[in-house]
């Protein structure tokens, strides 16, 4: 059996999404031993500022951190080092290690990441894949993105862009998506697009659940629902 390489020390996580940071420190049997949960501001030093302060409360509780790993979202390039865009939270060429700079000494290893890749890693140790060598993982948030898994090993793709599904046009002539295309698969089968349309349509404000919630009595709800649900169907066979 292969040693732990946690053992005797702990790992900081963080998720950095379109709506929330979320983050925890783990130790080497799985349990989350502090947790830190905070709103994703807007604007690139905001978003670096506020990852920052998130691991130094994190790792400020122990003597025993062995490593980081950071979920990104957007078009990522692992092998410069750079988050090369991402339309939800508005940053361009940002260097990976902005996030981490002047909070994590040089000796500990840090460990960059796409976030849905993240996922897919994930689902093949411990999900639905973990016995499976072809699938694919389709993560539905503030965005959406997919991850391929073939062989047992998630695809990357030659620019790194493999499974950033959520702006495949599938709707001509759509609506305006943040990417500067239109008709974009995130546009409407998204969380924020659901809570975003309904309101657009009736004034209301509702959390995605709530317009879920209410499909069955709702015709505003159930018109959103079924428009997500078809864009979802035509990027899928995409």
């Amino acid at each position: 059996m292969t040693d732990n390489p946690i053992a005797g020390g702990v790992v900081a996580a963080l998720d950095i999404g379109g709506t929330m940071i979320k983050g925890s420190l783990t130790d080497a049997g799985g349990a989350q031993l502090t947790t830190v949960h905070i709103p994703t501001p807007r604007g690139e030093e905001e978003i670096v500022s506020t990852v920052r302060g998130a691991l130094a409360d994190l790792t400020s509780t122990t003597d025993a951190l062995v490593g980081v790993g950071v979920a990104v979202p957007g078009a990522v390039d692992l092998q410069a080092g750079v988050a090369r865009y991402s339309a939800n939270l508005g940053w361009r060429d940002l260097p990976l290690t902005a996030f981490t700079e002047g909070v994590v000494k040089s000796t500990v290893p840090v460990v960059f990441e796409h976030d849905v890749r993240c996922a897919g890693f994930a689902d093949l140790a411990l999900g639905a894949t973990r016995d499976i060598d072809d699938a694919c993982v389709i993560v539905v948030g503030t965005g959406i993105a997919a991850v391929s898994i073939a062989g047992g090993s998630p695809i990357r793709g030659a620019q790194m862009l493999a499974g950033e599904i959520g702006h495949l046009p599938v709707v001509p002539a759509g609506e305006q998506c943040g990417c500067g295309q239109s008709g974009c698969l995130e546009v409407y089968a998204s969380a924020a697009a659901i809570s975003r349309r309904y309101e657009t349509r009736t004034g209301m404000s509702a959390s995605t659940d709530q317009v879920i919630a209410a499909v069955g009595y709702d015709t505003a709800a159930a018109e959103v629902w079924n428009d997500a649900l078809r864009t979802m169907g035509l990027g899928c066979l995409a």
